[in-house]
């Protein structure tokens, strides 16, 4: 959290001038950073290891979690879509037509 204050207020500081100005120190800066994260990743090996697992993850050893809650939730949210379609299309039509639908 304070890299990213400290790269925030850099940030700013380069760039409060115009919004373009901002937008350019932003992006050159995240440049800059992922530059040197990946310089230390390949001349680290430890770090490269550490990284891949952490980017590519694994589900080993982890527990399988109910999914009926996370189904029953999007089956909801699916039906409820479905009901309010037909009323919204008449909407699309004009206020007129939807008063008289």
């Amino acid at each position: 959290a304070l890299g990213a204050l400290l790269a925030a207020l850099l940030v700013y500081a380069v760039g409060r001038a115009s919004p373009l100005r901002l937008v350019l120190a932003g992006t050159a800066l995240g440049f800059v950073l992922a530059g040197i994260s990946l310089g230390l990743r390949m001349t680290l090996p430890d770090v490269f290891d550490t990284y891949r697992f952490w980017v590519v993850g694994s589900l080993a050893g982890r527990e399988q979690v109910p999914y009926l809650l996370p189904l029953l939730v999007i089956a909801a949210g699916l039906i409820g879509a479905l009901v309010a379609a037909s009323p919204l299309q008449a909407l699309g039509l004009g206020t007129e037509v939807a008063r008289a639908l």
